[in-house]
């Protein structure tokens, strides 16, 4: 004779969420026993936004260095967010015309606003990225002259004698985002003798962010086949950053609960390598089944 099975379903959202953490929780009042109840555990269907950074402090990603002609050095943090490389191209040069490392055009004819000697771009293609470098004149090309300063500013720099290469450091895990395994300085040498302006390719692919899926775990989860003992569901990265995620499984996959008394229901959340991960955006619709014998 089969034992009747009890079905519970659980619903959390927002206002189970404890601030600044990963961890979304229930409190159980009565509390859940499952003692001997040969009690699993599945997910019905989780709607979450997209909300991590693929750039912050946190990733440790975050820095890069421009050794400019004159050999003044400057140390870049960028500050915490999503960039695509344009994004970074953008904020590289909104660095360089803040020092005014640029040179900008005088002539109507000319489509350039301000010539620029490092850049980033994506090479969507061979799905590598760039890194450009142009070589800074020995005299000021036509149509061109230095930025425009202040009054009583000192511009801090001139052009060289020699032509001659600025330089771009990037921090080592801004190299593995860029798709760079060994190269971390642009370019190694400043002469620029030849008067070639040069472009480095990445050696690999980039890896623009390295969360692609949220994991769910939950404390009452006993899951012996997986990295990480309490882990309860995947949800794949469907939506573009800040979009929701309407994740409906096909299939219902039941977990085993560790025999207890539980007072409180704990969602947590983490990326694919079980790194946990704080939402930027909390907002959350989780419905949970548990099964358990009468």
């Amino acid at each position: 004779m089969s034992t009747k099975r009890n079905s519970i379903t659980f619903m959390m959202n927002s206002s189970h969420y404890v601030t600044n953490t990963n961890m979304y929780r229930m409190n159980l009042n009565p509390a859940l026993d499952t003692k001997g109840k040969n009690a699993k555990i599945s997910v019905k269907n989780c709607a979450i936004h997209n909300s991590s950074y693929n750039i912050s402090a946190d990733l440790g990603n975050n820095t890069f260095s421009i050794i400019w002609i004159n050999s003044e050095r400057l140390d870049v943090t960028i500050p915490d967010g999503y960039y695509s490389f344009d994004d970074l191209n953008s904020y590289l040069q909104y660095v360089m015309t803040a020092k005014k490392w640029y040179i900008r055009n005088t002539s109507s004819s000319n489509p350039v606003q301000s010539q620029f000697f490092i850049s980033f771009k994506a090479n969507f293609i061979r799905y590598t990225t760039e890194i450009g470098i142009l070589y800074v004149p020995s005299e000021m090309p036509s149509g061109f002259a230095y930025p425009v300063t202040e009054t009583n500013e000192v511009l801090g720099w001139t052009l060289p004698t020699v032509p001659k290469y600025p330089q771009i450091i990037l921090s080592s895990k801004l190299m593995k985002l860029f798709g760079f395994k060994t190269m971390s300085t642009f370019p190694s040498n400043t002469n620029a003798s030849l008067k070639q302006n040069i472009t480095f390719v990445s050696d690999t692919y980039p890896v623009l962010n390295d969360t692609f899926s949220y994991v769910l775990s939950c404390n009452m989860v006993n899951n012996p086949y997986s990295r990480q003992a309490d882990a309860l569901h995947m949800i794949p990265l469907t939506a573009a950053y800040g979009g929701l995620i309407d994740n409906n499984p096909a299939t219902t996959n039941w977990l085993s609960i560790y025999e207890s008394q539980y007072t409180e229901l704990q969602i947590m959340l983490y990326n694919q390598d079980f790194k946990p991960f704080v939402p930027l955006d909390p907002e959350l619709s989780l419905t949970l089944i548990i099964e358990l014998d009468e």
